[in-house]
């Protein structure tokens, strides 16, 4: 690279439509990386609560032990499933008349287990999506500004006094257009690895929540109908 070249002054000196794409992408660049660190934090915490909700949860002898548990630490997805199947059966139970009644009712319980379970994966999801689109779509915005750069510089070629004097005139604009390009790789890069990363995450968070849900809804079996 001509060590005459520099980047931050020909962004800054930018204009028109590629001043407006290197904004775009300048913004889509910090969006990503505050959605990165926000839900990388936010897994962070929701795999050490479901850590702690789970080591106290297979180590009590009766459903009815975890219930403190859930509620003094609802963080993790585990602890909110619990409560709302607990909650669920709670409410049932108070309308059975015996245990055959209970039995029959006891769907709603799996249903409340079921429905909190995809609302929780649908908040992993959140927010996420935006990655994957900026990380899609990021390249070809860089491309439109470079695109449109080199075009006005051909145009601007028609000028000056002689060839040399014409393509130094011109050669700004191109590097301005290069230059979208450049930052649409860069924005798409880092946030299509973040999307890979944290569709990983979701994926397994998901499967570990979906065995719980059905250990969960076994086990209130076991203690309140099977007796």
């Amino acid at each position: 690279m001509d060590p005459g070249f520099d980047v931050l002054q020909s962004v800054t000196q930018a204009q028109g439509v590629v001043w407006w794409v290197l904004v775009v992408l300048i913004v889509m660049s910090v969006v990503c990386w505050i959605i990165t660190f926000y839900k990388w934090i936010s897994f962070t915490l929701l795999c050490r609560a479901a850590k702690r909700f789970s080591d106290q949860y297979w180590e009590a002898d009766h459903p009815n032990d975890v219930v403190e548990v859930a509620e003094a630490d609802p963080v993790s997805i585990e602890s909110r499933v619990f409560l709302a199947g607990f909650e669920e059966l709670a409410r049932i139970r108070e309308r059975a008349a015996d245990v055959k009644t209970l039995g029959s009712d006891f769907v709603n319980v799996e249903r409340a287990v079921q429905r909190t379970m995809g609302l929780e994966v649908v908040r992993l999801e959140r927010w996420v999506s935006i990655l994957g689109t900026c990380g899609s779509t990021g390249p070809f915005i860089g491309l439109f500004g470079t695109v449109w750069g080199i075009m006005n510089a051909i145009i601007g070629l028609g000028g000056g006094d002689d060839g040399a004097n014409r393509l130094r005139m011109v050669m700004p604009d191109i590097g301005e257009a290069l230059i979208a390009t450049a930052m649409g790789l860069a924005v798409a890069i880092p946030a299509v690895m973040a999307y890979n990363y944290f569709v990983g995450r979701i994926r397994k968070m998901s499967i570990e929540v979906e065995g719980f849900s059905s250990d969960y809804i076994n086990m209130l079996r076991r203690f309140f109908l099977m007796r």
